[in-house]
Order: C-alpha cells, then sequence, then structure tokens
C-alpha cells in the first residue's frame, strides 16, 4: 500500500539556505529558497494536487508554545496558502503576502517553463514563524509512496554558529507543538553546528516514536553543484518512507543516529551486521526501494537516574556526531558506532532500526540559557590558576568539559596547581567531566592520573565526543529536578546510547 506521511520541515538558515549578497554568502530569510525547492522535480510534483491543511501553534494535547519564525523582509515574497488566492509576484522583485494567525497553507501547482520559478507564493503566519505551503514529492518508492511536507522557516535565518541554547528550545518546541500533526521531522541547519544540534534533541526527544532528522548542505542550493537537494531528498525519504523512528542526521547517503558522528567504528562492528534493506535501487522519484523490515527498539523506555544496565554499544548509540570536514560531501562521520543507515544503490541498515511507535516523547526540558557549560582544553603547561580563571570568570558555569590528552590524561603534579582547581570546582557543585582529544575518543580511569581525578569527583566521558559531552551536560544541569550527585550518576550511565562503558 502507498502511503503519504506528513513531514514539518523546519528551516534554522545556514549554509544550505544562503544565497549571494555583495558581502558574501548569507541565509537570507525570502521566499527564494522555497522558490528553489519546489521547482526542483524531485522535491516537488507539479501534478500533485496539495489538500488544505489547518495550522496550529500547538497540539491539543501538549502545552502550548510559540511555533516561529518572524515575517519576510519587505523585499521577499512570503509562501502560498492552499486555499487563499495566488498573489502574483518575479523573483526579481516579489511582493510580500502573509496570513495572519490561523489558517490553511498551500501551493498551487507550480507554473511550468520559464514562469515555473516565479509562480505566486504566499505565506502564512504561525506566530513570529513563516510557513510556506504544503508541497508533495514525486513516488519514491516502488508502492507508489509519496511526502507530503511543509517549510517553517524560524523567525530569522542565521549561520549556524550563531546557534544557542534558546535557538534549541524554538526548535524543540515546535517539535514538541506538532508532534501529533505530522510523521516526522526534518530540521535544517548549518553545518557547524549540526552535531550539536542532533545531540540536544536526542537527549530531549529521548525514546521518540518518530522520525526527528537534522541535514544540511556544504554547498548552498543556490550555487552549483550543491549537496543540499540531496540531503533533503533522503531525509524526506527517511522521514516520510522509511519504518525509522529517533533523532538522526541525514548527511552525504547516511544515516547517523542523532548523537553518534565522526569516525572510524570501534565496537567491532563490521559489514556483516549490515541487512540489506532492499534489492532494488534507490532511486527516489522513479519508484526505487520499498523497504520494509521489522526491529525492536534499543534505547531505555525512560530515562533513569541509573539505569541498571547501559545498553551495549551498537547502531543505536545517536548521540556521537561530529563535523570532520569543511570541504568533503562527506562531511560528519560516527567514532564508535556504524551509520545506522547506507542510502546507497542498495539500502543497507543496522538490525536494531528504532521503530515507529504512537508514544508520546517525554515532556520537554527547557534548556538553561545562561551560559552554563565551560569547555577548556588541556595543553603543555596548563595550570590549575588558568583554569580556575576560566572557571570563575563564568559566575553561572555549572559543568566544565576538559579536553584532555590521550585516555584523558593531564597534569596532576602539585606544581602545576590543576588537581587543587578541579578538586574546588567539585566542591563547588560544578560538573567536571574528561573527554579525549583523540578523533576516536575513549577516556578510562586506567593510568594513575585518570585514578586520581575520578578520587576527587572528575568524571571519565568514556567515547562520547565533544558535541555529545557538551548537550549531556547542558541537559543535566537544566534538570532542576536532579541534585548534584544524581546529575554525577546519571551523566556515567548511558541515556540515549550516547557513550559506552568499557
Amino acid at each position: 500500500m502507498p502511503t503519504s506521511r506528513r513531514i514539518l520541515m523546519i528551516g534554522t538558515g545556514g549554509t544550505i539556505a544562503s544565497e549571494p549578497t555583495p558581502s558574501g554568502l548569507a541565509p537570507l530569510r525570502s521566499d527564494t529558497f522555497f522558490r528553489r525547492i519546489r521547482h526542483h522535480p524531485q522535491l516537488s510534483d507539479p501534478l500533485h494536487t496539495v489538500p488544505p491543511t489547518p495550522v496550529r501553534s500547538a497540539s491539543p494535547t501538549r502545552s502550548p508554545s510559540v511555533v516561529s519564525a518572524s515575517a519576510p523582509a519587505p523585499s521577499a515574497s512570503s509562501a502560498p496558502s492552499p486555499s487563499a488566492p495566488s498573489v502574483p509576484s518575479t523573483p526579481s522583485a516579489p511582493s510580500s503576502s502573509s496570513v495572519q494567525g490561523n489558517g490553511t497553507g498551500s501551493s498551487a501547482a507550480p507554473a511550468s517553463g520559464s514562469n515555473a520559478f516565479a509562480a505566486p507564493v504566499q505565506s502564512v503566519q504561525v506566530g513570529p514563524n513563516t510557513r510556506y505551503p504544503q508541497l508533495i514529492t514525486p513516488e519514491l518508492d516502488e508502492q507508489g509512496s509519496t511526502v507530503r511536507y511543509e517549510i517553517l522557516d524560524l523567525d530569522r535565518h542565521m549561520d549556524s554558529s550563531e546557534m544557542t541554547p534558546a535557538e534549541w528550545n524554538t526548535i524543540a518546541r515546535l517539535v514538541e507543538d506538532n508532534w501529533e500533526r505530522y510523521d516526522g521531522f526534518v530540521i535544517l541547519s548549518g553545518t557547524d553546528t549540526l552535531a550539536y544540534t542532533a545531540s540536544i534533541l536526542t537527549f530531549l526527544f529521548t525514546n521518540a516514536g518518530k522520525p526527528i532528522v537534522v541535514t544540511g548542505a556544504q554547498v548552498p542550493l543556490s550555487q552549483p553543484r550543491s549537496d543540499g537537494w540531496t540531503n533533503i531528498l533522503d531525509s524526506l525519504f527517511v522521514a516520510g518512507i522509511l519504518p525509522y523512528a529517533g533523532v538522526g542526521v541525514v548527511f552525504h547517503h547516511q544515516v547517523f543516529h542523532g548523537a553518534s558522528l565522526v569516525g572510524l567504528r570501534s565496537c567491532g562492528s563490521d559489514d556483516s551486521t549490515l541487512h540489506t534493506l532492499s534489492k532494488m535501487p534507490y532511486m527516489p522519484g522513479i519508484r526505487g526501494v520499498a523497504s520494509r523490515f521489522v526491529s525492536s527498539r534499543t534505547l531505555p523506555s525512560s530515562v533513569a537516574p541509573c539505569p541498571a544496565a547501559p545498553p551495549p554499544c551498537g547502531p543505536a548509540d545517536p548521540t556521537r556526531a561530529t563535523k570532520t570536514s569543511p570541504n568533503l560531501f562527506a562531511a560528519f562521520q560516527s567514532p564508535c558506532v556504524p551509520p545506522l543507515i547506507n542510502l546507497n544503490v542498495k539500502i543497507t541498515h543496522e538490525p536494531s532500526l528504532p521503530p515507529r511507535t504512537p508514544s508520546l516523547p517525554p515532556r520537554l526540558v527547557p534548556l538553561v540559557t545562561s551560559p552554563t557549560v565551560l569547555s577548556c582544553s588541556i595543553h603543555p603547561g596548563i595550570t590549575g590558576t588558568l583554569l580556575s580563571a576560566q572557571i570563575d570568570a563564568v559566575p553561572t558555569c555549572r559543568a566544565v568539559i576538559l579536553s584532555a590528552y590521550g585516555s584523558g590524561n593531564l597534569p596532576i603534579n602539585p606544581a602545576s596547581g590543576v588537581l587543587d582547581a578541579l578538586k574546588g570546582a567539585v566542591e563547588k557543585e560544578i560538573l567536571v567531566v574528561v573527554i579525549s582529544q583523540c578523533g576516536i575518543p575513549n577516556v578510562y580511569p586506567l593510568y594513575t592520573q585518570g585514578r586520581t581525578l575520578l578520587s576527587i569527583g572528575v568524571l571519565p566521558g568514556y567515547d562520547l565526543t565533544h558535541e555529545a559531552a557538551f548537550a549531556k551536560l547542558l541537559w543535566l544541569v537544566s534538570r532542576k529536578d536532579l541534585s548534584f550527585a544524581q546529575r554525577q550518576a546519571l551523566f556515567q550511565s548511558p541515556v540515549a546510547g550516547e557513550m559506552t562503558l568499557h
């Protein structure tokens, strides 16, 4: 049976949405991004008619919150609503048109030929955010399944280097408020902080029964040879066609679980563990693969302060994503676990993919937006005075990440003063965590340095990436229901497969 799942695509800006400006490429906020996607034959089928869809700021059973993106700039036209009349516009001088408050939104079939890009666009305002018309993909599998999706732009497009916990709160509320209205979510992000975004969403939406996919591009859609087209198409395929749930990163034909991205495999997995999803080629838009498999969820059903047994290192580990290259299209890798899914001619996947379920996600933990997690790098000649000065300079600091040598080594001789500085931080109930500077991280208390640190309350980060460590600490210090001791205990326990204890 063909399916037609509904996906909400949340735009935050980043490289994928950047346009040429006099000062260089910048993530402008206008309807040009929507027009580009609507004009692409594999992302929007002009032969499909689009039924009207209601706009809600929050789902009936969840607490209301702002679903936002500010109104388009006066020089940019907004996107069309399914039931609203079209407003003529041209690419060079688009007219601005929007509907305030609740309403409906869909796109009339784009014009053919040279007028397709300039076809009228009309948007719907949802709070400060802008929702563009619904689009429908061509058939993406051999059953004729399609994906219906809507783009919701945040109130401003930003370079991802400007991403903060405040934006993560907004994205998370958008997902929560629209949970029951959509079958999945795609977050468009700049690549610099994409792994951080995926990691924090993994902790906020543990055991999610729907896919939450984060993607972006190394080359903007506005430029030749953009990889963004394929990344968007793959994201829609994963979120709208595959029986997969959870937070994931889709990039360069691979799917990584949201907190598991950087390099080589180190957990004993090899290609023999990959299962062939289908013998048919993956050819979205040309009736590609009918993918069907049954799997059991491996993530814990709830977050407990001290899980009895951590989940084994494996494909469901979700918090280890890292950007490894600003140049390669394969910009992301995973250091301890293999990709969940490989979208090649044959689609292969790990055997324990989490399935879709009707369960609601846990209640959101509002992230603290003041600076609370400090990151310090250990280097030759570092002193306790320098460490203490960095910690004391941030009065709101509640956690410190130490990027140390090798398996977590740093100077502990009394003359350096490092131990005294770290002991003082722990006594102030500041979480102090040691991770490795190595590309394939693994911190364990094997050497004297590690065991000495453990004795004063400094915690080993095992194989956590920096992004996963930062996200987990931010999530912990944002939980007002936990004491300092409980935060320490929970940090040392895998919550969403983000680390391996061995």
